[in-house]
């Protein structure tokens, strides 16, 4: 696993022994940062379910201002702070150890919006409804933010009237699903 681009680079991350954190393959983070493109530019970035860090030290190598980490595993901790090190991201990275529920309520609290938030929970687990739920309920996104979420095919979510769905790409049987709260946003600013 590696940084695809920016000032990190082909930049190598540590990355787990076990299998019980996927990091987001490098097909699908390239073709995921190629359709934020320029939104991650000075984005205020949050990542739940991180594991290793990944795509918030993507976000970060190709610009991001900020991000904030969350997992609730010592292991991925662990993971997450060498990798922070390693890509000298002290300065712009945070880390939570929490649940991604609890954590997304606490930075709520705190009144904290984001620009993208990025979630890659483990895979037919039911986080897709949980997250775009939570997410929407409590208005972690910036305004024109956008929620991220890495889910498996067989994985669907129940529309609301707090996210809207801008699109679903799918590559194999992982499909990126896109959601926001601003629907003139929705329809203007991300390609379909």
């Amino acid at each position: 696993m590696r940084i695809i681009a920016g000032f990190n680079r082909g930049m190598v991350l540590k990355t787990p022994k076990d299998l019980r954190v996927r990091p987001t393959a490098d097909r699908v983070k390239e073709a995921l940062f190629n359709i934020l493109s320029v939104k991650i530019i000075d984005a205020k970035v949050l990542d739940l379910f991180s594991g290793t860090g990944n795509l918030a030290l993507e976000a970060l190598s190709r610009g991001a201002a900020s991000a904030c980490l969350v997992d609730n595993h010592n292991e991925s901790i662990a993971l997450i702070k060498v990798n922070i090190s390693k890509t000298h991201s002290l300065e712009q990275a945070r880390i939570i150890k929490a649940d991604c529920l609890s954590a997304i309520k606490l930075l709520a609290a705190q009144s904290e919006k984001f620009d993208v938030v990025f979630c890659d929970p483990p895979y037919n687990c039911d986080w897709l409804q949980k997250i775009v739920d939570g997410v929407g309920q409590t208005r972690l996104l910036a305004t024109g933010g956008v929620l991220v979420v890495e889910h498996n095919v067989d994985e669907k979510y129940l529309p609301s009237n707090i996210m809207k769905l801008i699109q679903s790409r799918r590559y194999g049987a992982t499909i990126i699903s896109f959601f926001t709260e601003d629907t003139e946003y929705a329809s203007s600013s991300m390609p379909r």
